[in-house]
């Protein structure tokens, strides 16, 4: 009887350690804190391009992203699935020299190991795609009458991801806000925009 419950208390024992043990090796095989979700309030600097012959607007912007990795859905083949996140962001510009922008979308990160470089860095490159809304207030400054304009915008981008500590994470990355069919200055004419932004934030992983 004796054995019996040893037998039976050293089983739940083994149950019990086993699951933390997995759970670990899991969140290692994603790399240091590149864990299923990440949390970020995000900073930007973004230089609206209104065309020729007017000066770009530099627009300060905050916001935030909600980050999903893709790796606990990756198989044992499935080697770029594992190195794959997927973000949700929205970024508020708040009225500047007559100008006013939200830049919400999503985007797709691959980066380039599964594990960061030496456990600290961890580059990767971005496609993404969303929505440019700019609000003008005064028509002078950027060649339109004032008023609210949505554009598709595509953004293509590049960054560096670095894990700080336990669950926290840093990141900046650089892309490009494609607006096709955007208003060229004055002239009344249409051509592709180049909106250039840098972001920058602090989040946390779960």
């Amino acid at each position: 009887m004796k054995f019996r419950s040893f037998a039976a208390a050293l089983a739940a024992a083994t149950f019990w350690t086993a699951i933390p043990v997995s759970h670990v090796a899991h969140a290692q095989a994603l790399g240091p804190q590149r864990q299923f979700i990440a949390i970020e309030p995000v900073y930007s600097r973004l230089s609206r391009d209104f065309g020729s012959g007017l000066d770009k607007k530099s627009l300060n912007g905050y916001g935030g992203r909600l980050w999903i990795n893709l790796a606990p859905f990756s198989g044992p083949s499935s080697n770029l699935i594992g190195k794959t996140a997927l973000a949700l962001f929205s970024v508020y510009s708040p009225p500047g020299d007559g100008v006013s922008v939200v830049h919400y979308g999503a985007e797709l990160d691959v980066h380039a190991t599964n594990v960061p470089y030496g456990l600290i860095l961890d580059p990767f490159v971005s496609l993404g795609g969303g929505v440019l809304r700019t609000r003008t207030t005064t028509g002078n400054a950027v060649g339109a009458m004032p008023g609210t304009v949505n554009k598709f915008a595509f953004t293509p981008g590049v960054g560096l991801r670095i894990p700080l500590f336990n669950h926290v994470q840093g990141r900046a990355d650089f892309r490009d806000a494609l607006v096709f069919g955007d208003q060229d200055g004055t002239s009344g004419n249409t051509r592709t925009s180049n909106n250039l932004e840098f972001l920058a934030s602090v989040g946390l992983t779960f």
